[in-house]
């Protein structure tokens, strides 16, 4: 290079190298860091307070008398709690068992999902609680800006109206009692199902319920149809297969309780819910000579529905589909009754034989009845009705199926509940904001609570106040979490 030259001398290979790591390492830092400031920003869920469809650190397990895999949470001492599983209520987990250790839930924060919305009800939301600055909390919106918010029987009311949830929120925020197809064999746990005929006769005595298994070895609950009663007609009795409910927490039959596997057998956990629903497989396989009939029950603590479905003699001429008769009874008064005769609904009856998803709910005084996923009768709200305690023999047997002059098969049967939203912690004597009376909500103010009522912090006992400002939001998890999870 002669003197006055401005050309600057070549790099050799290795600094060029250098020189471009240094360029993209640069630049990647950058854009990561804009894209966790105001983007998206990886997280870890250390506590439970959102279980069970946001897991903290825990233990998973799997029953050895039903095969049903479970979490158990492990304690901010790192003292887990003791196992029993939820499904089939076995204690049976010594040293023999290994469970297999695993952090809490990795999410993925989305910090722009605001910028043009608000955060909406039952929305899962990252957040700095009143007080805590510095530290993020994972909760679920429940009440919205201006409202007056009140947590009472287990729900949430805004405006003394009892909050709702839509059929996908229902099934986003349920907690599994029961999974028949988990079932641990008779004699190794107590047995789920009591079969009985309702008003028996000389001519029908005795049920004709069985426990049968399927090609997948799963159990299949089957009944035929007598041939000496085909003259009694719509005299014969319903030949009913009821549900027991077996409780972990008293490892005895009894009610549906507020009990999560991942805290163990806590004494905070002992209410009685009320809002339960179930799904089954049913083939129903119908003679219309004898006057054939299905009825679902669901019992709760609140009330007693019925759903049954006849058919009807007459038939449409020229189609292969008939017309149904469906009535719905709550606590024992007729409250609704349709003719179903219109093709598109008739022809999900028609496919009864082959079998299909029934699902029937009690949720938030919301009534529900749904064949195939869809409507059968249009949801009753039901805020008014008086409670009535159900029958004695029910305490036990939230679910049954009754069934008249016909075939028919439950599968794959599962009944859920609705998270109950408790007024206190399980370890603390105080009463939370929202219970004894409303909680007021200034127009930028959200009202706050996790999934696992009973041992989560959240509106109801942050110490600087129940209301958590829009200011504090950090954003949203992204996916929705482990839906039906027990």
């Amino acid at each position: 290079m002669t003197p006055g030259d401005a050309t600057a001398p070549p790099l050799d290979e290795p600094k060029r190298d250098l020189a471009i790591f240094l360029r993209v390492f640069v630049s990647l830092t950058i854009s990561l860091t804009i894209v966790r400031a105001f983007l998206f920003e990886p997280s870890h869920v250390p506590t439970g307070s959102m279980a069970p469809h946001r897991l903290g650190d825990h233990l998973s397990y799997v029953c050895q008398d039903c095969d049903f895999e479970f979490a158990v949470g492990i304690g901010v001492e790192g003292v887990p709690a003791r196992p029993i599983c939820p499904n089939c209520g076995s204690r049976r987990f010594d040293g023999n068992v290994e469970p297999s250790v695993r952090s809490g839930d990795r999410i993925w924060i989305d910090k722009s999902c605001w910028n043009l919305s608000a955060p909406g009800r039952w929305d899962e939301v990252v957040f700095y609680a009143p007080g805590s600055p510095l530290t993020p909390h994972l909760k679920r919106v429940v009440g919205l800006p201006g409202e007056k918010v009140r947590i009472a029987d287990g729900d949430v009311f805004a405006g003394g109206v009892r909050l709702r949830k839509s059929e996908i929120e229902r099934k986003r925020m349920s907690v599994l009692v029961f999974d028949m197809t988990k079932q641990a064999k008779e004699g190794v746990r107590p047995g789920r199902w009591r079969f009985e005929v309702e008003n028996p006769s000389d001519s029908y005595a005795s049920t004709r319920w069985m426990s049968d298994r399927n090609s997948d070895a799963q159990t299949v609950l089957r009944i035929d149809p007598p041939h000496e009663v085909r003259e009694l007609g719509s005299a014969q009795p319903l030949d009913w297969l009821n549900y027991r409910h077996f409780c972990p927490i008293l490892d005895d039959y009894g009610p549906v309780r507020d009990f999560l596997s991942y805290d163990g057998p806590d004494d905070g956990q002992g209410h009685v819910v009320g809002d339960l629903w179930f799904s089954a497989l049913i083939k129903w396989q119908t003679d219309p000579e004898r006057d054939p009939a299905i009825q679902f029950r669901l019992t709760t603590p609140e009330t007693d529905i019925r759903v049954t479905l006849q058919e009807l003699v007459e038939r449409q001429r020229g189609e292969n589909w008939g017309a149904y008769l469906g009535r719905i009874m709550i606590d024992g008064v007729t409250i609704a009754e349709r003719r179903i005769s219109d093709r598109s609904t008739a022809l999900i009856f028609a496919k009864f034989p082959g079998g299909q998803e029934v699902e029937m709910s009690w949720v938030d005084h919301r009534f529900e009845f749904r064949i195939a996923g869809r409507l059968i009768f249009a949801p009753f709200d039901l805020d008014d009705k008086p409670p009535r305690r159900p029958d004695e023999r029910f305490r036990d047997s939230p679910v049954g199926f009754g069934v008249r002059g016909s075939s028919a098969t439950v599968e794959s049967f599962r009944l859920y509940r609705d998270i109950h939203y408790t007024n206190r912690l399980a370890t603390e004597p105080v009463i939370g904001h929202g219970v004894r009376e409303d909680v007021e909500l200034p127009p930028d103010g959200y009202f706050v609570l996790g999934d696992d009522s009973a041992h989560s912090v959240d509106s109801r006992f942050f110490e600087a106040g129940p209301v958590v400002p829009r200011s504090a939001m950090i954003g949203r998890p992204i996916g929705q979490g482990k839906m039906l999870r027990p």
